[in-house]
C-alpha cells in the first residue's frame, strides 16, 4: 500500500473542501470509529493494532512536522505584524 501516493490522492480531491466541512468530516470519522470501538464484543489484537495506527501511533509519527508547521505559522504571523507596525 503506497501510503504517500494515497495522500495525494485525497490532497487532490479534498482541495477545494472548505476548513469547515473537513473538520465536520474528520469529527464524524471520530465518532464512527468510537460507536464501533464500543461495540466491540471483545476487542481483538488486530482491532488495538488498527485503532492505535488510526490514533495515537499516526499522531505520533507526523507530531515533529506538525510542530515544526506551527512554529512556521507563527512566524509568518510575526513578521506580517511587525510589518503593519512599521506601515503605520
Amino acid at each position: 500500500m503506497d501510503i504517500p501516493a494515497m495522500n495525494r490522492q485525497f490532497l487532490d480531491a479534498m482541495r477545494d473542501v472548505p476548513a469547515d466541512v473537513v473538520r465536520a468530516q474528520a469529527m464524524a470519522s471520530r465518532a464512527r470509529l468510537l460507536r464501533e470501538w464500543g461495540s466491540l464484543r471483545e476487542v481483538t489484537g488486530d482491532a488495538e493494532i488498527w485503532v492505535r495506527k488510526a490514533g495515537p501511533d499516526h499522531y505520533a509519527e507526523h507530531l515533529p512536522r506538525l510542530r515544526e508547521w506551527v512554529g512556521e505559522l507563527i512566524g509568518r504571523r510575526a513578521a506580517h505584524l511587525r510589518g503593519q507596525v512599521h506601515q503605520t
